[in-house]
């Protein structure tokens, strides 16, 4: 999160693929962007544990 927010801090573009397994974390990867004043897009798979 920390390199994340000093490249938005730079004016830079940022691609974020992860795994998040909790949402909390997810959270705090969209609140440093909007804290920071930058457009989100959000893309969430979801499957059921049989199918990962």
């Amino acid at each position: 999160l920390r390199r994340v927010e000093e490249e938005l801090f730079r004016g830079g573009r940022v691609l974020v693929d992860a795994s998040f397994h909790s949402e909390a974390r997810r959270r705090a990867y969209v609140a440093s962007a909007v804290r920071l004043g930058v457009r989100v897009r959000l893309l969430v798979c979801e499957a059921d544990r049989e199918v990962i």
